[in-house]
């Protein structure tokens, strides 16, 4: 591998490297933080600032200080004025004019007696590489490896933000074709500022317009894209253009699909038959439900590559998890990684370092527990998921059998609006109890739960019996507790909660919790779950999961070690409770 790092900010400094450099430089860094500094106070009294604390500066002061290092070659800099530069970039000038910094120009024009060309132009430069419009440094370096761009081949990165990842790639692969398209003024504008002395061409552009409004089909030898996620389809402006073309030959399709399946749809239509392709995409497009048509359409023409699960904490703008998805023509399967452990842990965010990287690219080339190969076949009988723990947990399970071949019942507890719920609900101990999500922690639920007046019979069915299994619907990782039910008490269940009845001549329910709240049974679990915002478990996929059932006399050691390891759990939490009461009541007990 290529052990460079992409600096943003080649040939300038930044705060990494600061402490590291000569006596003289430091002294023009502080210039030029002080300078950032003064164009940033100027700029934060704009009076479209709404959110001084929120405000995203990145943009103003990298515009502002370009447009004084122009004024700065000027015989006169302060009679020079933005909108009469005839050579100035128009999406420079569409920016500039667009923040309302030119309302504040007079005042900015002032720094140019106190600093130099030379200092503007250095802040000018200056990148927050936790910007939204920043591709994470290692992710580029991955994609980049990945991609291999020879310097005769042609390369476009569509959403190029700031133009962070095509110019670093530019920069190592001598490409002399490259292309930066994005929709955002003001990551064009950026761009274009950072890449000014680059050869690269940088166009504002709706990237679906390369298809919809092309009568010549234009393709590229390599195609990066990290496309901006959980974009909704009516925001998608020529999208919905390009979603009519696609339904053409994808008729599944529909407007509930991942947006992430139409930017890649993209990038596969933009690919030159040899090409090679990246793009970043939400973890939920890769095994859901929804977007099982889309990738049965991508999957059986032969268009994915391999599949990078990533980190998670590697963008400052999502919180789902993310893979990278590799795409080229005429593959007979799909290759699974699982790199989700290789990452060194930052204080915000996570990084890939170079021996990470390393080893993910070596993991490309070879079957390991963390790498494997899944044939078409395979991907067409696993509703074509593009996880890799669906396969892990199929290969792996001794003894497995379907979850729904020991589930004599299966129900989602009672959906009660909250106001009906405060009218049934009492402070008074009575023997019905309501159970709601919340009121189970570490597998164990709480004893006292709310207390309700009555239960009508409309909703008995949803009260839970003795040894049934709670599991929680939404939200991974998910809840699981054994209810333990009294003679005489009813319990009624919350409507996220799912009631599951077992067959316990065949498994008992206490080995079935245990092993859904284990490492492999959350893996599972994980497996299939749908959803990337709002992640859930839906009653046909939770009775095709296959879980282990060994012999009975396995499941009673397992189950028995599980109760008395949670009875130890509850009489931790009772020690904790009565410490903690103690503390509150120590000055008192001291007869102070």
């Amino acid at each position: 591998m290529n052990k460079r790092i992409i600096d943003l900010n080649k040939n300038y400094f930044d705060n990494e490297n600061v402490k590291n450099l000569p006596e003289r430089y430091k002294k023009i860094w502080e210039e030029v933080q002080e300078c950032r500094e003064e164009i940033e106070y100027i700029l934060r009294n704009m009076p479209t600032v709404i959110n001084k604390d929120s405000w995203d500066k990145d943009m103003d002061f990298v515009i502002a200080a370009y447009l004084l290092s122009r004024a700065g070659e000027f015989n006169d800099p302060f009679s020079y004025k933005p909108s009469e530069d005839k050579d100035l970039d128009k999406d420079i000038l569409a920016a500039y004019e667009s923040t309302e910094i030119y309302k504040y120009w007079d005042e900015l024009l002032e720094l140019v007696k106190k600093y130099n060309i030379n200092i503007f132009k250095l802040v000018s430069k200056l990148k927050n590489y936790s910007s939204s419009l920043i591709t994470p440094e290692g992710v580029g370096i991955l994609a980049e490896e990945i991609l291999d761009i020879k310097e005769q081949e042609s390369f476009s990165d569509l959403c190029c933000g700031a133009g962070s990842i095509i110019r670093a790639i530019c920069s190592s692969s001598k490409c002399k074709h490259a292309y930066g398209f994005d929709i955002d003024q003001s990551a064009i504008a950026m761009a274009k500022i950072y890449g000014e002395d680059s050869d690269i061409h940088f166009e504002r552009k709706d990237i679906f317009s390369l298809v919809t409004d092309s009568t010549d089909k234009v393709t590229y030898d390599k195609i990066f894209c990290n496309f901006p996620f959980g974009e909704k389809f009516i925001n998608l402006k020529k999208g919905k253009e390009f979603l009519s073309i696609l339904e053409k030959r994808v008729p599944s399709i529909s407007k509930a699909t991942s947006s992430d399946w139409l930017y890649n749809a993209l990038i596969t239509e933009l690919l030159s038959d040899d090409g090679k392709g990246v793009s970043i995409v939400t973890n939920g497009s890769t095994w859901n439900m929804i977007d099982a048509p889309i990738r049965k359409y991508f999957i059986e023409k032969g268009l994915i590559e391999a599949v990078i699960e990533l980190p998670a904490r590697m963008f400052s703008n999502i919180i789902a998890a993310t893979s990278l998805v590799v795409f080229s023509h005429n593959n007979k399967g799909v290759r699974l990684i699982d790199a989700t452990n290789q990452f060194k842990a930052g204080r915000r965010l996570n990084e890939l370092t170079d021996e990470n990287i390393d080893y993910i690219l070596d993991l490309i080339q070879k079957d390991c527990e963390e790498s494997i190969f899944i044939d078409v076949d395979t991907l067409r009988d696993n509703d074509y998921v593009l996880n890799m723990s669906r396969y892990k947990r199929v290969d792996n399970i001794e003894n497995g059998r379907p979850f729904g071949e020991v589930i004599s019942r299966i129900t989602r507890g009672s959906s009660i609006k909250a106001s009906d719920l405060d009218e049934m609900s009492t402070n008074e101990p009575t023997n019905m109890q309501y159970l709601m999500l919340a009121n189970i922690q570490n597998g164990i639920i709480d004893t006292e739960l709310p207390y309700l007046k009555e239960i009508d019979a409309k909703n008995k069915r949803y009260c839970l019996k003795d040894r049934c299994l709670i599991l929680s619907k939404n939200g991974y990782p998910y809840k699981v507790a054994i209810a333990e039910v009294k003679e005489g008490q009813e319990i009624l269940a919350n409507g996220n909660l799912y009631i599951v009845e077992l067959d316990e001549e065949i498994v008992d329910p206490y080995y079935i919790a245990a092993y859904l709240g284990s490492e492999q049974g959350t893996s599972a679990l994980k497996s299939i779950t749908v959803g990337a915002i709002l992640p859930n478990v839906g009653v046909e996929q939770l009775r095709k999961l296959v879980i282990p059932v060994p012999d009975m006399e396995v499941q009673k050691k397992i189950a028995n070690k599980y109760k008395d390891l949670k009875d130890e759990i509850k009489l931790l939490k009772l020690k904790i409770e009565r410490a903690n009461n103690e503390l509150a009541n120590i000055i008192e007990e001291g007869g102070i």
